[in-house]
């Protein structure tokens, strides 16, 4: 999908929002992203919608359209976008987990969040969540955390075969056995590996435990485990 395609799948699913809106007062917006084969919103509505409610959604969008209005892209903090959207619960959530500035887009007096032009959307999921990465990534996800490769599926080699032009990963230092009851070199060794495996185009990758530490874990394997990294990471 081109650059241009992109943009104009991600307008129409603003489009859609504003549509959707005007015509059911009080639906819940979820995200609207472009996809391969077109674009989608993700819609709570107060009352089930019918396959005969959507060309009334097609004509209000067409109407939208044809109006020209431009669309107005506005930086804001947190606390001003949380009281922005504070009707829309699925949008505060987004929100909480953003850092810094939180882009919006705003046409034809219809704000909605979008992502900002060079900002990385990290996402924390745990587990064994292979099957749902490739919607993660069509979500927009560009940092997955954490790698806990030990869950069936995660194995960072065939993570960073399938997924690694698409996305940045974080983790993947086991801190079940290995950080907590593993040897300083042992611990090396991990980061070594994990480097590797998911650095090996020299990118892609940020080094910490798949998870928190535990309050088991030695000191000395924690220590370890960051002057590895630093020291290997450099070569």
């Amino acid at each position: 999908m081109s650059a241009n395609v992109e943009t104009i799948r991600h307008s129409a699913s603003h489009v859609m929002a504003e549509a959707v809106l005007k015509l059911y007062p009080g639906t819940k917006l979820g995200i609207g992203p472009a996809i391969d084969d077109g674009f989608y919103y993700d819609f709570q509505f107060p009352n089930p919608i019918q396959s005969e409610d959507l060309p009334a959604i097609e004509k209000e969008m067409r109407r939208i359209i044809a109006s020209g209005a431009q669309f107005v892209r506005k930086e804001i903090s947190k606390d001003e976008a949380r009281a922005l959207f504070a009707d829309q619960p699925f949008k505060v959530e987004l929100i909480d987990a953003l850092e810094g500035t939180i882009s919006t887009y705003e046409q034809d007096g219809f704000i909605d969040l979008c992502r900002g032009f060079g900002i990385k959307v990290f996402h924390h999921d745990d587990g064994a969540i292979r099957p749902i990465i490739p919607e993660l990534i069509t979500m927009g996800i560009d940092v997955l955390n954490p790698i806990q490769a030990n869950c069936p599926g995660m194995e960072m080699e065939g993570l960073k075969r399938d997924f690694g032009k698409q996305l940045c990963f974080h983790g993947g230092i086991d801190n079940q056995d290995i950080l907590p009851h593993g040897t300083p070199e042992q611990v090396r060794a991990e980061v070594r590996r994990a480097i590797d495996t998911l650095a090996t185009d020299g990118t892609g990758y940020i080094l910490a435990p798949c998870h928190n530490l535990q309050a088991v874990t030695p000191v000395e394997n924690i220590l370890a485990m960051y002057d590895e990294a630093w020291q290997y990471g450099k070569l």
